[in-house]
C-alpha cells in the first residue's frame, strides 16, 4: 500500500492532507474519474483582507476540477469551505490558496491550460484535452493574458491603422452613399 505522505505530495495542496481516494467512470464520456477528498491541517480561516480566524460562521462541501492524474482524464478535489464573520468584510467565504474566489477549477489547472493555449492549437482541442468546456477554456486564456500583457494605455502605440478596408465591397455599410 502506497504511504499517506507520498499521496499528499503528489496531490500538493498546501495545508491539506488526503482523507480518501474514489475511482470511477463517468457516465456519459465513460472516462475514468477520480476524486480526490481533502481535509485542511489547521483549523485557521482566512478572509480576503487578510485577516485570519479560528473559528468560522458555517461551512459547505465544494467540489473544483483539478489536473489529470494518469490515467483519470477528470479529476476533482472534494473538500470543505468556510465562510467567516470578518468584522470589516462581514460574512464572507474565505480565500483558499489553490483557489480562484467562485472559479470551478484550481489554479493549477488554469495554470496548464492557460500554457496549453499559448500553443498553436485550437480553444476546442484544449478543451478536447482537458475534458472542459471550451467557453471555461477561453475565459481561463482571457485571465492569463490580462495578466501577462501590459494594458493599452501602458504601451507606446499611438496610431491604430486598419488594414484591407474596402467600400466597394460593402465591408462597411455606413460609409456608403
Amino acid at each position: 500500500m502506497v504511504k499517506q505522505e507520498y499521496i499528499d505530495q503528489l496531490v500538493g495542496v498546501q495545508g491539506y492532507i488526503v482523507v480518501a481516494l474514489h475511482f470511477g467512470e463517468g457516465k456519459k464520456s465513460g472516462d475514468k474519474e477520480l476524486v480526490i477528498e481533502i481535509e485542511r491541517v489547521e483549523d485557521r480561516c482566512r478572509c480576503r483582507c487578510g485577516r485570519e480566524f479560528d473559528t468560522y460562521y458555517d461551512k459547505s462541501l465544494r467540489m473544483v476540477r483539478d489536473l489529470p492524474y494518469g490515467p483519470y482524464k477528470r479529476s476533482w478535489l472534494c473538500f470543505m469551505q468556510a465562510r467567516v464573520d470578518c468584522p470589516e468584510c462581514g460574512v464572507v467565504t474565505e480565500q483558499l490558496s489553490f483557489r480562484d474566489p467562485w472559479a470551478t477549477h484550481t489554479k493549477r489547472l488554469a495554470a496548464e491550460v492557460a500554457l496549453s493555449c499559448r500553443e498553436v492549437r485550437s480553444i476546442k482541442a484544449i478543451a478536447e484535452q482537458y475534458s472542459l468546456n471550451w467557453k471555461t477554456v477561453k475565459e481561463i486564456d482571457k485571465k492569463a493574458l490580462i495578466q501577462e500583457l501590459p494594458s493599452p494605455a501602458d504601451t507606446p502605440a499611438r496610431l491604430l491603422a486598419v488594414d484591407e478596408f474596402s467600400i466597394k465591397k460593402r465591408q462597411c455599410s455606413r460609409w456608403r452613399k
